[in-house]
């Protein structure tokens, strides 16, 4: 979606702990929070998608083809005929047909992913059936030809640990269920039991270190591309996360859905003694307080609370006129001088921030309402500090038009 919200800009403290945990291969690193086990499943369907695609084609070629080559290379008897014929026209070929579709078009769905493990499992049976009517006739089908089933599938479709678990699972129910089966069953020999066992084992042990190593790439490949838009002091976007959200929200608000927005600037009041009086060690703690004061400022899920260098801090809020924009600085001045941190260069000998902020229609850019509001704040420290001044951009073109 054209408006979604960069995942990189919203990532939340414990998410960012437990990417590292992974990256690090941490004991703890495990399991994600929800959202990014979700995340991380999209990105191993859109991974595995070509690979699914061919897995889904195979069976429908060679099901699709058997009629022709089946008799010269199996010697296939003529009772077998017709009901091969309708599990490989009738069946197979037309279910793999949509399992491919599900994979090409919708592969990130987990409908799609159960469907191929379905549609496998599926085959799995039908072989079976044909195993167990052709030792009827007397026509011996080997049973290594499914095991290359359950063995493709766990290895090679990427699939969640738990989900090859369960596929594995409902491959053997199959064959239980082949097995008890009124008859004689042609059943499998000690080796062949022995083979099976250490084939799916390998494969099951494969498909974990592989599953392993993908998330310990993608949470690697997350926390860099997070860096990008992350200060790493505070944790807030920054200048570039801003420019990309502000853009975002300029384009929603130029279409009419929406009533604004207010953008602000934030400087500490007399930064430089913080530093000079007790050292960049308690100023960095500073500067961390204020950006987790903030960040609850910029909850929603289009506001933006951003550290642009220094002690200078941005805050976007959507969907806000100036009288909003007014009261919730307002309320952020009052949050952080009660905060109560010591500051004693400053004239309240505590910490307090200068904020200057704008309303902004559709279609300014953000050079032109971070200059504005850059004006707004140099009025607010003029008057004083620990002030805040306001201006609505629309009304004061307005007024110099006329």
């Amino acid at each position: 979606m054209e408006d979604a919200v960069l995942p990189e800009q919203v990532l939340n403290p414990e998410e960012i702990r437990a990417l590292r945990d992974v990256a690090s291969e941490s004991r703890r690193g495990v399991r994600m929070p929800a959202r990014l086990e979700e995340e991380f499943e999209a990105h191993e369907r859109r991974a595995a998608r070509v690979t699914r695609i061919c897995l889904g084609l195979i069976p429908v070629f060679s099901f699709g083809t058997a009629p022709f080559w089946q008799d010269a290379v199996t010697g296939t008897p003529p009772e077998l005929v017709v009901l091969l014929l309708w599990i490989e026209l009738g069946i197979v070929v037309p279910l793999f047909i949509a399992v491919t579709l599900s994979q090409l078009r919708r592969v990130e769905s987990a409908m799609a992913e159960l469907l191929l493990m379905g549609g496998f499992l599926l085959v799995v049976a039908c072989v079976e059936l044909i195993r167990y009517r052709g030792h009827d006739l007397g026509h011996i089908v080997e049973p290594y030809l499914v095991l290359t089933i359950p063995v493709a599938v766990v290895t090679l479709a990427r699939l969640p640990l738990a989900r090859c678990i369960a596929f594995v699972a409902g491959y053997i129910a199959v064959l239980v269920v082949a097995w008890l089966l009124p008859g004689d069953s042609p059943g499998r020999g000690t080796q062949e039991l022995i083979l099976e066992v250490l084939l799916l084992g390998t494969a099951l042990l494969t498909a974990f270190g592989t599953r392993l190593s993908s998330r310990r790439q993608w949470a690697a490949g997350k926390l860099l591309s997070m860096m990008a838009f992350r200060d790493p002091l505070t944790g807030l976007a920054n200048r570039r996360a801003l420019e990309d959200r502000y853009e975002i929200a300029c384009r929603t608000v130029s279409r009419g859905q929406q009533r604004g927005m207010f953008f602000a600037l934030l400087d500490m009041d007399h930064f430089k003694k913080v530093n000079d009086l007790y050292g960049h060690e308690y100023g960095d703690g500073v500067l961390a307080e204020l950006g987790l004061v903030l960040a609850q400022y910029a909850r929603r899920s289009m506001d933006m609370a951003a550290r642009l260098g220094g002690d200078e801090f941005a805050l976007l809020l959507y969907d806000c006129d100036l009288n909003d924009g007014r009261e919730r600085l307002a309320e952020l001045l009052d949050t952080i001088r009660n905060l109560g941190i010591e500051h004693r260069a400053n004239h309240a000998a505590v910490v307090t921030v200068s904020a200057g902020g704008v309303a902004v229609g559709p279609n300014v850019p953000l050079s032109d309402a971070y200059h504005a509001a850059d004006h707004c704040l140099y009025k607010a420290k003029h008057a004083g500090r620990d002030n805040l001044y306001v201006e609505d951009l629309a009304e004061k073109a307005a007024r110099r038009s006329r």
